[in-house]
């Protein structure tokens, strides 16, 4: 008799425990748990099965595309933040690897998307004259 497929929502909740347990800061639980809590909800909204045995990569890569159009609330979010959401996705999949409820780590060859780099401007010769303590 095969076991049946643990309810992601379930496996949720053991890896926020396990999170707390670690000693993780409450703004890291927090953050894992804002993901997951996305991720579930977005499987309901869609008809998506909530059990582990209906995940694989390209559900998940389906959710991450739809963060990165909007999501839940029309605004599309900066790539430091998408790829802060598919680091979240990706450890709670390796913890359910690594804690035996799967066989494999389904999200182990998915990269987070890359992060915008910012040009920072030098000062132009024009500024450098100024003493920014006032004391010349």
């Amino acid at each position: 008799m095969r076991k049946p497929s643990p309810a992601l929502s379930l496996l949720i909740q053991h890896y926020n425990a396990h999170n707390r347990s670690e000693g993780k800061s409450p703004k890291t639980v927090g953050w894992y748990q804002e993901v997951l809590d996305l991720f579930l909800r977005w499987l309901i909204d869609n008809g998506q099965g909530t059990t582990l045995a209906h995940m694989d990569l390209q559900l998940v890569r389906g959710f991450v595309l739809f963060l990165q159009e909007g999501g839940f609330v029309g605004i599309t979010p900066s790539s430091s933040t998408m790829n802060n959401r598919v680091r979240a996705l990706r450890a709670f999949f390796h913890w359910i690897q690594t804690e035996g409820y799967a066989k494999t780590h389904i999200l182990q060859n998915m990269r987070p998307p890359k992060v915008a780099r910012h040009v920072v401007e030098p000062l132009t010769a024009e500024y450098a004259d100024i003493d920014p303590i006032g004391i010349a």
